[in-house]
């Protein structure tokens, strides 16, 4: 957890074994984005990192911003194990009249769209796999599921209080209202209290990311089968789970390749369970005093050779 205005200062052990970098002491300190960018072009900070592109834009040259890929999925999941979610029909219909292009937030460079749960360029990110929108479908999946959606009906949708997650909630929330006419609950939690509502499983819908902590495209799956320890989708398959254990088993490219793809379809367009939405580029500033900085998949920084 942190807190604005915080400081969190770190030396470098000195029993630890020689290394490239000449950095002894590291000052991170928290500040809003705003904030961040002018102490930045002050000159107070060397480093900065995690401030949204557009608002660094509007202080900073463009040319001086460098850029990132992090290996993260933002995700739509449905609660298959909670009425009304767990109605395969109904959660068509809430896919459907879902259009992933009016989810972005306004002014937002920083999500590019995706059609697969498995980022590129991993294996089993190739071509589109979701459910297009379509509103007529849409609410031809709501009649057929049978969910009386009148009076006192509502959805829950959890969301993270910080952005992007608040305004792709509202968006979502738009669509919900427009194209089937239904009545959303968006609860922007901060991140110990949505966690807790996730475990409980008291939610219909909620936005998700997930970042893997090992970069294999498997990683991005396993969260979601029957032996995932937390399941917060409370999503069991047995034909997804096949189709997972047999790309971690492939021995070629191609077993790979079509079993993880095998495993998305059963998720994402027969079961229809969640819809992987963005994955994110970040960008950041440093001054040109500090070298050999470079970050892994997961967007953090790696400091072993970096040199000031």
């Amino acid at each position: 957890s942190y807190e604005t205005g915080k400081t969190v200062v770190l030396k470098r052990n000195p029993h630890y074994p020689k290394v490239n970098s000449d950095i002894t002491e590291l000052r991170f300190q928290v500040d809003t984005p705003e904030d961040a960018t002018k102490k930045y072009k002050d000159g107070f900070y060397e480093f900065l990192w995690g401030v949204p592109r557009n608002v660094l834009e509007k202080k900073i040259s463009k040319k001086s911003i460098q850029e990132m890929r992090i290996m993260r999925v933002y995700f739509l999941a449905l609660n298959a194990a909670k009425f009304p979610t767990n109605n395969r029909e109904f959660r068509m219909a809430l896919l459907k009249a879902i259009s992933k292009n009016e989810l972005l937030p306004k002014g937002n460079v920083d999500l590019i769209p995706i059609s697969t749960m498995i980022p590129a360029p991993l294996p089993g990110s190739k071509g589109a796999l979701e459910l297009k929108a379509n509103p007529k479908e849409a609410k031809a999946h709501l009649e057929k599921s049978g969910v009386l959606t009148q009076s006192k009906f509502k959805l829950r949708m959890l969301t993270n209080i910080f952005e992007p997650f608040q305004s792709i909630g509202r968006n979502l929330e738009s669509q919900l209202i427009d194209h089937l006419g239904l009545n959303v609950d968006l609860a922007a939690l901060p991140g110990l209290e949505y966690t807790t509502y996730m475990n409980l499983g008291d939610y219909d819908l909620a936005l998700i990311t997930w970042t893997a902590k090992v970069l294999s495209p498997e990683d991005f799956l396993l969260p979601y089968s029957g032996e995932a320890v937390f399941n917060r989708l409370n999503y069991r398959n047995s034909v997804f789970d096949q189709w997972l254990l047999d790309g971690m088993k492939a021995k070629d490219a191609e077993t790979l390749e079509k079993s993880l793809r095998m495993a998305q379809a059963v998720f994402i367009v027969d079961e229809g369970v969640g819809a992987p939405l963005f994955t994110e580029k970040a960008a950041f500033l440093r001054s040109k005093t500090i070298k050999k900085i470079y970050f892994n998949h997961m967007g953090i920084p790696i400091l072993k050779s970096a040199t000031h």
